[in-house]
């Protein structure tokens, strides 16, 4: 399952350059993550998790290393610890119990009724820790627009590692960046 929501992130990144082609970065970056799984619960008696749905909002301080394979074109490779500041999840649930009808034959049968719940929590499994995070990749155009600044475009894709990549919701997310870029 994949959030509908759009998740938004802003910051403030600093490049140094160690070449004509390379520089590393770093900065600080806010982000608001819409995140989503869902599960196959089992049809057996009982309570069962059926989905998740999380929005996270967490810092961020992202290091990469740029290559610029020409004028207008690069890519990006980089890892982002976070920490998760807030978290509110919901919880749905599939809840079935066994009941005795009475069938057209007048014999008793048992059924499984199933019904649906959903528990919000404003404390989930994420908040107030710090993580790994991210492997960053990118690959960016950049067009000399203006003399003093330009504006990219960067698809990306960011993949959880560490103890983050566990969690109960699929955090492996990606989008399209645009930087203003002051020379």
């Amino acid at each position: 399952m994949t959030s509908k929501a759009m998740g938004m992130e802003a910051g403030l990144l600093v490049q140094y350059k160690l070449s004509g082609r390379v520089s590393v970065g770093s900065g600080l970056r806010v982000i608001n993550l819409e995140a989503g799984r869902e599960l196959n619960p089992s049809l057996t008696e009982g309570k069962h998790l059926e989905s998740v749905n999380a929005t996270i909002s967490a810092v961020s301080i992202p290091i990469n290393t740029t290559i610029n394979v020409n004028k207008t074109f690069f890519t990006t490779v980089g890892i982002t610890p976070v920490t998760v500041f807030q978290e509110k999840r919901t919880s749905t649930f599939l809840n079935n119990r066994k009941v005795v009808i009475i069938g057209s034959s007048g014999d008793l049968e048992e059924k499984i009724v199933s019904e649906v719940s959903s528990e919000k929590s404003l404390d989930g499994s994420l908040k107030n820790r710090s993580y790994l995070g991210f492997l960053d990749f990118s690959l960016g155009y950049n067009p000399e627009l203006f003399k003093k600044m330009n504006v990219t475009v960067a698809p990306y894709v960011r993949i959880p590692v560490g103890p983050i990549s566990a969690q109960d919701v699929k955090l492996f997310h990606g989008g399209i960046s645009f930087r203003f870029t002051l020379r």
